[in-house]
């Protein structure tokens, strides 16, 4: 339906000349083919929506597609040149003094270096989106950025900050009843709790994400990966290897399933009995 009315939109737009009207439907349009998952047609719809933009000479349509352009080209894996479209995206942005431009683009760019696992980078960009989400009181958009920071903060070592990140994320998604950023928070947490061996509360986070997730979900294998090693780590054995086997082939899975082994192992010996490392 929504299709429908943006093809009939965009032929009254180009009727009246109205080249504004055709860069906002053109960047519905490509919204509705990410959806669909049409990249096709996402990339022929922001290539249009940029033509009009610049046809226009509205920086805010500008500054819309090139963002649209760069989440397509981190997608692909073209990290560099999705950066270098997000940077011209956040020096138009720049241009307007429009709070909310300016905060998309920065978190389109801390995004793409958390993609590119240049942390500092996506530290720097979220931490700018960040405050201004706040200021704008964009409860949902404040909370994801938060997400992010922490998951930098986690892979720079920055345990204590990516703590208080995730924390302040748990918080927000429950308040606002958001069940992904809710389940991606508990995840981060439990990772936290991980490292910091506190294998208790990184088991409970972990499991609680991986339930809210569903099994389908993408990251639910790695999740009961790093359950069944916290499991391992405090000598549930039998709990993980069943939190292991849900993990499946995951590649990290692997590596944790070896947390499992040594423990076991480890366990093995203190009571002098034979194990096997192999």
């Amino acid at each position: 339906a929504s299709e429908v009315a943006l093809e009939a939109a965009l032929a009254a737009a180009l009727r009246a000349g109205a080249v504004e009207t055709e860069a906002g439907c053109a960047r519905n349009r490509a919204a509705n083919a990410y959806r669909r998952g049409d990249t096709e047609g996402l990339t022929a719809h922001l290539a249009h929506a940029l033509e009009a933009a610049e046809r226009s000479g509205r920086v805010s349509d500008e500054v819309n597609a090139r963002n649209g352009l760069g989440y397509l080209y981190a997608e692909r894996g073209e990290v560099d040149r999705a950066r270098e479209e997000l940077e011209r995206a956040l020096k138009l942005a720049l241009s307007t003094e429009i709070p909310g431009l300016i905060a998309l683009a920065h978190s389109s760019l801390a995004g793409t270096m958390l993609r590119a696992e240049r942390f500092e980078a996506a530290e720097r960009h979220a931490t700018e989106a960040i405050e201004r989400y706040e200021t704008l009181g964009y409860l949902r958009q404040w909370a994801i950025e938060h997400l992010v920071r922490a998951e930098a903060r986690l892979w720079a070592d920055d345990l204590a900050g990516a703590h208080e990140d995730a924390v302040a994320a748990l918080e927000r998604a429950r308040w606002l009843g958001l069940d992904a950023p809710l389940a991606r928070a508990l995840s981060l947490r439990g990772k936290v709790a991980f490292y910091e061996q506190d294998f208790g509360a990184a088991r409970d986070a972990i499991e609680d994400a991986a339930v809210k997730l569903g099994e389908s979900h993408a990251e639910a294998p790695r999740l009961w990966a790093y359950a069944g090693a916290a499991q391992a780590m405090m000598g549930h054995f039998d709990a993980a290897q069943i939190a292991c086997a849900r993990a499946g082939d995951d590649e990290v899975g692997a590596v944790l399933e070896g947390f499992v082994r040594v423990a076991r192992a480890k366990d093995a010996a203190m009571r002098g009995e034979e194990f096997d490392l192999s």
